[in-house]
């Protein structure tokens, strides 16, 4: 994530979106109680993984992520994962 400088990784379970491992997981679940850095991160990870179609108005997008508590929202198309909306892209949009 760091080399990469993103702010979460989808994680798969089987080949299979599962769920979403990021930042918050990362210093709540594994730094914060010095959780072993070897383990996988799927041990860590939100799940299950909420996800939305790609054609989501402005408004769904809010919708699902304040009535689900989330800040990213990956968008899919025929299934399979194209993007990540965060909550900051959409206020983003809002301000213009």
């Amino acid at each position: 994530m760091n080399e990469k400088r993103v702010g979460s990784v989808i994680v798969t379970r089987e080949g299979k979106p599962y769920g979403i491992f990021t930042e918050r997981d990362l210093i709540n679940n594994i730094l914060a109680i010095e959780a072993d850095m070897s383990e996988t991160v799927g041990l860590y990870t939100s799940h299950p993984l909420i996800t939305a179609e790609i054609g989501i108005n402005f408004h769904d997008a809010v919708s699902i992520m304040a009535e689900k508590k989330i800040k990213r929202l990956p968008l899919t198309s025929q299934g399979k994962i194209i993007t990540i909306v965060c909550a900051c892209d959409l206020l983003r949009a809002f301000e213009t």
